[in-house]
């Protein structure tokens, strides 16, 4: 589903997608002027390099054992 077919309040992503890495994608999409709502991408791995990734491309990086908390998911949004 495209993003720009719809609109959205809120995106969260988990960074390892079945065709290919999120955060590249994202990247891609900021580019291309695609209106991307606020993000939060999901990584399992967040070591201090791949948080600076996904922070610098303007995204909110959430290390995926937190995505179960609720209260952790709304902080970062």
């Amino acid at each position: 589903m495209a993003l720009s077919n719809h609109r959205w309040d809120i995106l969260v992503i988990d960074r390892l997608l079945p065709d290919g890495d999120a955060l590249e994608w994202f990247r891609i999409e900021r580019r291309r002027n695609v209106r991307i709502p606020p993000c939060v991408m999901v990584s399992r791995h967040l070591d201090e390099k791949t948080y600076r990734s996904i922070y610098d491309a303007g995204a909110v990086p959430l290390p995926k054992h937190y995505i179960l908390h609720t209260d952790v998911l709304v902080a970062a949004i």
